[in-house]
């Protein structure tokens, strides 16, 4: 009987200390990149990665088998960024290899991405995105006109 109440209080012991609610780095789940949209209203989601390059510039990818949206923007910190011209492009692939389809930004409607928090210290960048794009004229029959992400999100590390 001395044995078992020795087990006991060292069970006890055990699971009451492991793990106390104010310590910092118990049950903090793991940073997890993301994007998600509505393309052409219907649920997207993608690896995502963002990279700064020439100083100032910052690329953010989505990126399925074959499908890429690419947003360029000259970044300043947090805020809303207008897309024109080459700054958001989206195409298909068969194969990874060969494009079936090209987008551009439809400058008839406003695209934006806004970063909505940018923590340089770990490395994050977090924001939103409505991007409407247009097909490359006289190219790529059978592909949608216009394609629009709508309630775009995303979160990730941004990589020098």
């Amino acid at each position: 009987m001395k044995k078992l109440l020795i087990a006991a209080v060292i069970m006890f012991a055990a699971i009451s200390f492991s793990c106390k609610k104010n310590d910092a780095n118990c049950c903090i789940p793991p940073y997890q990149p993301f994007t998600t949209a509505e393309k052409n209203g219907a649920k997207w989601d993608a690896a995502v990665s963002a990279s700064k390059f020439k100083g100032d510039s910052v690329a953010i990818v989505g990126a399925q088998t074959e499908e890429r949206l690419i947003m360029q923007i000259k970044f300043n910190g947090k805020g809303l960024y207008n897309l024109t011209g080459n700054q958001a492009l989206f195409f298909t692939t068969v194969g990874q290899d060969v494009i079936t389809s090209f987008y551009n930004v439809d400058n008839s409607t406003v695209s934006t991405l806004e970063i909505t928090d940018y923590n340089n210290a770990k490395g994050t960048i977090t924001g939103t995105y409505y991007v409407a794009l247009k097909k490359e004229p006289n190219r790529y029959v059978g592909a949608p006109e216009t394609i629009r992400f709508l309630k775009g999100r995303f979160t990730t590390y941004l990589k020098n």
